[in-house]
């Protein structure tokens, strides 16, 4: 039976519940207050725990209670009489002060359970102080409001205000934060114990301290030569030696053979039951236990020339077949290139860059010279019309400003010719083609004299995709029959189409379909939003059917490739078909993550399991292969709540490198902002930019002066041991410079698949002989002094440390690689220069990674350069282009006062062409300097007549000699600006004419010679 004060119920007055519109009834009953209306069965329930407050308002004879909620809700009823509202009140107040002793020991307990957590005793991972955040807000929602925690004792009381400060505005991550560095500061000491033997140098606190951090996710930013491997090595000591874990319980993971083989040679015996492995090596072992049998890799996986050789022939069949055999051809003739229209540019100098890139070679073997040409010519050869490309005119059309009429096409077996015009809707040029439309109006007029056939088209019908289709349109009503030619007529054209550039293409993108774990509906849904979205369909049409067959083909083998170690393996974890179970997850080089890779760290996941991840978003520099570097910022979506950790202090080199470097990949703002200081005993002789006219000369101005430095040190007695090598690691942009270390002294020849150079010859034996020469002399005559000190020198010479070897290697190739010495090669504005200017091809922005920092120029080159510049110990010299210096280079120079130099650079404005913005480079002949955008460009700077050494280039409004000591300023021309003017003879006598005179549009500008 519940006792009296448990329970009451009150009932408004007569008046109140017949003339008044709210409650009328209250009761109260077992913690719940229930509020009801006059012919209502549903009352209001309110528990005692949502009450903050109840408040009494008397009226004459009767009461008003009327209570405020903790939500800001309020409740009320009046016509109570006051004795009986007392009562309700104090049998409110005694169930309030027996819920308030129920709610005192959760909430002491608690608070004593969080001080416990919180002690800096143990890594509290986030994951699990989730757990006691929602425990602590459960315990806290029960004291509930003031009518509650009036009545806590003042322990209850001190241990809720903490409970509830804890919880709000961030406060308990704070306290999470102030626990775990406690710990991991705590931790230091043993965690350089258990690593002492492992480690060439006793671990700094920063390493230490990334050790100890037991998140759900590290994340260990590591520069370089920060000691990448100590950690991983040192966190899998301090994990079995400190915390014993079982080592079977760890999994490591590498990007290379190398790298684990590395790994794994670091570790004794009492920790080498850990499994280290590559991403595809443990796939492989994943899928032999849930298979029951190793899978077998293909052919086409290990032999890339097999894969390019296999994907010929699916094309060559999907090309005589009748399904598609029209796709393919379609996609050859007339998707061959990226299209972009001229009027997408703002110089003529950006749209020649693009048009030099793209293959303008049309069926019928002729060379065009614009993507739009290339579509009007392949149109023609498709449909069985014979033309004849840029033949010329019949009549003799030359004059004083122009050339003899050559037309873009002409029809012999129709008489009819074809222009195309780059111009828009509006008739309009772009506004970077100088004198354009004066050209197009003397072709046309040229026609209309002559009173021969003309048929145009334009700009703006390719940019609307309907060039073909007016073209045809065009043919048809001059006369014009089309004969669409068998594919099997085409063959021999589209095979070459397809060996050099489709089947290479193809390959490329199944690879990073199936890195990326990519179906055909992800393709077409991208496709559907690219820029050039015809070009990608027609791709898409082509490709659907060579994957089907390669996936086939792995099926007929029973084999798998490479990236489906890692997807199918990920799909078995997932889906329970294979079983697997590590408490720590360790990956190295995690700035080359890629999709596939990411899903299987994921699917590894399970409650308890914490990753260590170490890598540089400074050197991801495999996007090419699939790496994407927003996943290192993006892994937290993927792997739990991630803790940064920074590695800071490098041992590989000193300030004069790190501060260049470090701040030359920063000023990329998506790249992490974080310092890179050298350890206290790294010094180095930084860097050294080399302007050359050529590389190999810069190479071997390189070697002596690296030479140079190590006699120095020697004569200052602050070399190393004689037996001691100094080794130089030459790095390329491209595997084709190593052809500029051949017949360099100390470089016979290159060798192996490393890419080595053959040692350098000791020369000690001649310094031998040299020496007692020297001794003999100086004992026949007598000249003791200055001999001697002759001898002295030549023992210093033969006593310098000698590097083993020039060795070369891509920078690709080298990285994790270091040496005393690196020379950076390739750094070139030029299309094959550093950074490279070659473009992907923007159909692999369907499967591409998107670009981290695209709004940044060059984004993954200067990571790359980064890369190149920090492999060496001593010093870094970097080879640049005398008259065309790379663009990193030029940066480095200007950001950085303190950097030396061997040799000047010439004036970047001499170098440039007036007409176009493009470079000007020496002609075959010698005779002028070219543009690198001809033949789209004809501007030529000429030789200089007064010294005839240099060449006259235009430098803002004037001209000067290239050659130094040449002072000639010859006039530029009035008329064109881009031209200067020489003097001529002709019929009349001498004369002044523009230089342009022979360029296309030519500048026929004149001056009479003034005669005595």
């Amino acid at each position: 039976m519940t006792h009296p004060v448990d329970s009451i119920s009150l009932e408004s007055s007569f008046l109140h519940r017949h003339l008044g519109r709210g409650f009328s009834r209250i009761s109260f009953d077992h913690g719940a207050i229930r509020l009801g209306r006059a012919g209502s069965r549903s009352p209001v329930e309110i528990d005692i725990s949502s009450v903050d407050q109840i408040r009494i308002a008397g009226v004459w004879f009767w009461s008003r209670l009327i209570f405020r909620l903790c939500n800001g809700q309020s409740r009320s009823i009046a016509g109570l009489r006051k004795i009986s509202v007392s009562r309700f009140l104090k049998c409110v107040n005694a169930a309030a002060s027996r819920r308030a002793k129920q709610q005192a020991a959760p909430l002491i307990e608690t608070d004593r359970e969080i001080q416990r957590r919180f002690d800096g005793t143990a890594y509290v991972r986030y994951s699990t102080a989730q757990t006691f955040r929602e425990g602590i807000k459960a315990v806290t929602a029960t004291a509930g409001g003031q009518l509650i925690r009036q009545h806590l004792k003042h322990p209850a009381r001190e241990c809720l205000a903490r409970l509830e400060h804890l919880i709000s505005n961030g406060h308990f991550e704070d306290a999470r934060e102030r626990s775990n560095s406690r710990f991991v500061t705590g931790q230091r000491r043993y965690v350089r114990r258990v690593a002492r033997n492992l480690v060439k140098y006793e671990l700094t606190e920063e390493q230490a301290d990334a050790v100890s951090t037991d998140e759900d996710a590290t994340l260990v930013l590591a520069g370089a030569g920060t000691g990448k491997t100590a950690v991983i090595t040192a966190k899998i000591a301090y994990l079995v030696r400190h915390q014993k874990i079982d080592p079977r319980e760890i999994l490591v993971l590498a990007f290379n053979r190398k790298a684990a083989a590395e790994i794994r040679e670091r570790l004794p015996g009492d920790l080498r039951g850990a499994c280290v492995a590559t991403f595809h090596a443990f796939g492989m072992r994943l899928l032999g236990e849930a298979l029951d049998r190793k899978p077998h890799i293909s052919k086409l996986a290990e032999d890339p020339a097999s894969l390019r050789r296999t994907i010929d022939d699916i094309l060559l069949d999907l090309l005589t077949s009748s399904q598609h055999g029209k796709r393919v051809a379609n996609l050859l003739a007339q998707h061959r290139n990226p299209y972009r229209s001229p009027f997408d540019f703002k110089t003529s100098s950006e749209y020649w860059n693009h048009v030099r890139r793209c293959e303008l070679r049309t069926l019928s073997g002729d060379l065009v010279k614009s993507l739009e040409e290339v579509q009007v010519a392949n149109f023609l050869s498709m449909n069985g019309i014979r033309f004849e490309y840029e033949k010329l005119y019949p009549v003799d059309t030359a004059d004083a400003r122009h050339r003899r009429y050559r037309p873009d096409f002409h029809l012999p077996d129709y008489d009819v010719y074809i222009e195309h015009f780059a111009l828009d809707e509006a008739g309009k040029a772009p506004p970077h083609f100088r004198n354009y439309l004066e050209g197009v109006f003397w072709k046309r007029c040229i026609h209309r004299k002559y009173g021969t056939t003309l048929v145009e088209t334009y700009s703006w019908q390719c940019r609307q995709g309907v060039l073909t289709e007016e073209l045809e349109r065009a043919l048809v009503k001059k006369g014009v029959v089309l004969r669409p030619v068998p594919t099997a007529r085409l063959l021999d054209s589209l095979r070459n189409m397809i060996e050099s550039w489709l089947s290479g293409l193809l390959k490329t993108f199944l690879k990073h379909v199936k890195t990326s774990d990519l179906s055909l509906e992800d393709l077409r849904r991208r496709a559907g939003n690219t820029p050039d979205r015809a070009r990608s369909l027609a791709f898409l049409s082509v490709f659907g059917p060579v994957f089907s067959r390669y996936q086939e083909i792995l099926k007929e083998e029973d084999a798998v490739d490479f990236e489906d170690l890692v997807n199918e393996a990920a799909e078995h974890i997932r889906t329970d078909r294979c079983r697997v179970r590590y408490r720590y997850i360790l990956v190295d080089e995690f700035q080359d993550i890629s999709a596939g890779r990411m899903k299987l760290l994921a699917s590894l996941k399970c409650p308890g399991t914490a990753y260590f991840l170490v890598g540089d978003d400074w050197q991801s520099i495999y996007r090419f292969a699939g790496s994407d570097v927003g996943l290192v910022r993006g892994s937290g979506r993927y792997l739990g709540h991630v803790r940064d950790r920074s590695l800071s202090t490098t041992f590989r080199y000193g300030k004069e490198i790190a501060g260049p470097t470090s701040g030359f990949v920063r000023r990329n703002p998506e790249q992490t902002q974080r310092d890179l200081e050298p350890g206290n005993r790294q010094t180095d002789l930084g860097i050294t930019v080399i302007s050359s006219w050529e590389q190999p000369q810069g190479v071997r101005t390189a070697l002596t002066d690296i030479s140079r430095r190590e006699r120095a040190r020697v004569d200052e007695g602050r070399a190393e041991q004689e037996e001691d090598r100094r080794s130089v690691l030459a790095l390329g942009r491209y595997k084709r410079s190593r052809n500029d270390l051949r017949g360099i002294p100390g470089s016979r020849s290159l060798r192996g698949r490393n890419d080595r150079s053959e040692k350098v010859e000791n020369r000690g034996q001649i310094f031998t002989i040299l020496r007692c020469i020297v001794v003999l002399f100086a004992e026949k005559s007598g000249k003791y002094g200055p001999i001697l000190r002759f001898r002295s020198r030549l023992i210093s010479a033969a006593q310098a440390p000698r590097w083993n070897e020039v060795e070369f290697s891509t920078v690709h190739s080298a990285k994790g690689r270091e040496s005393d010495y690196g020379l950076v090669l390739d750094l070139k504005d030029d299309r094959m220069g550093f950074p490279s200017q070659i473009e992907d091809d923007p159909l692999l922005e369907l499967v591409l990674p998107p670009t981290a920092g695209s709004a940044f120029p060059h984004a993954e080159e200067r990571r790359l350069f980064y890369v190149a510049a920090t492999r060496a110990r001593r010093g870094v010299y970097l080879i640049t282009d005398r008259v065309h210096p790379s663009y990193f280079v030029r940066e480095l120079v200007q950001e950085y006062e303190g950097i030396r130099r061997i040799g000047s650079l010439v004036q970047d404005a001499a170098s440039r062409c007036p007409r176009c913005a493009g470079h000007l480079i020496e002609s075959t002949t010698g005779k002028t300097l070219r543009c690198t955008n001809h033949p789209f460009c004809s501007h030529q700077a000429p030789r200089c007549r007064e010294c005839d050494r240099g060449h006259v280039v235009i430098r803002g409004d004037t001209a000067r000699c290239t050659y130094r000591e040449c002072t000639s300023s010859p006039r530029v021309c009035a008329r064109c600006k881009v031209g200067v003017l020489m003097l001529r003879a002709g019929r009349f006598g001498r004369f002044w004419g523009c230089s342009e005179y022979w360029s296309e549009p030519p500048c026929t500008y004149t001056e009479e010679f003034p005669r005595c």
